[in-house]
């Protein structure tokens, strides 16, 4: 593991902190407590995390933003998350040659995902297995869209499988003749690598986007939780008809915390 640790360190970004640099890596990590970094507070604005991912891109360093409910909540799949990303991982991998493919049930993926992917349970329509010694392993899920589009919209391994991505995805495409795959990386924990690998091509940079922050139990609340046709429910009699949902959800002490945006990449046919 690394020796070569920084903390509190503002010699990188010319004053601005980084809470953990390991040099050896180029990794940078950032811990953001919800209540700081929601924009309550004036600087901590739409642009704040992404202006400091950019500064730390722009000097070959990959900066992992961590939100304090992924670390109050599954705080074990953090620490995998880094020790893999830093080549640290204590479990031995698997080579995806040895894995056997099959098609899990949603229940069998909802579980699985919500214990190994970052982001938890997501939507799909198909979702595809990696089994090791009849153990899953790694899910794949797709939506299907129109024109037999798909969106990748998640996959994780619960150890490392070398090769388990490719496998997976070329699986896909032969049973279900793709006209195209849209997948997207997280910037706050990606920077989309294994999508290029895999031969996707990145198509967009999308800007920063909002959830809002429950002060109560420190989590954060999807976006659309809180569109104007909720917002009664959610405010009761303070809702006011004649406002925006930021202002309505602003004055009522719901604040939004703002990512560092998404790679879209997209596979064509």
């Amino acid at each position: 593991m690394a020796s070569n640790i920084k903390t509190s360190d503002r010699t990188v970004l010319n004053g601005r902190e980084l809470d953990i640099y390991l040099p050896d890596y180029n990794i940078a990590i950032e811990y953001c407590g919800l209540y700081w970094h929601c924009d309550n507070h004036p600087n901590k604005n739409k642009h704040y995390h992404k202006q400091k991912f950019d500064m730390c891109k722009s000097k070959g360093i990959q900066l992992i933003t961590i939100f304090e409910d992924e670390w109050l909540y599954n705080s074990d799949l953090v620490k995998a998350t880094l020790l893999y990303k830093l080549g640290q991982s204590q479990t031995t991998s698997i080579p995806a040659r040895k894995c056997e493919i099959k098609l899990i049930d949603h229940k069998t993926k909802r579980e699985f995902l919500d214990q190994h992917h970052i982001q938890g349970n997501g939507p799909s329509s198909i979702n595809v297995g990696l089994f090791h010694n009849n153990i899953l392993v790694s899910c794949m899920g797709f939506i299907k869209q129109a024109n037999n589009v798909y969106n990748l919209n998640r996959f994780t391994s619960s150890v490392p499988i070398t090769g388990g991505f490719s496998k997976l995805l070329k699986y896909f495409i032969r049973e279900y003749n793709p006209t195209q795959i849209i997948s997207f990386a997280d910037l706050r924990w990606s920077n989309g690598n294994m999508y290029s690998k895999a031969g996707f091509v990145l198509d967009k940079t999308l800007p920063p986007d909002y959830e809002y922050v429950d002060l109560h139990s420190m989590k954060r609340i999807h976006k659309f939780n809180f569109r104007h046709k909720n917002l009664p429910n959610i405010l009761g009699k303070k809702y006011d008809s004649l406002l925006s949902e930021t202002e309505n959800t602003k004055n009522n002490n719901w604040f939004k915390i703002w990512n560092c945006g998404l790679l879209r990449y997209v596979m064509n046919f």
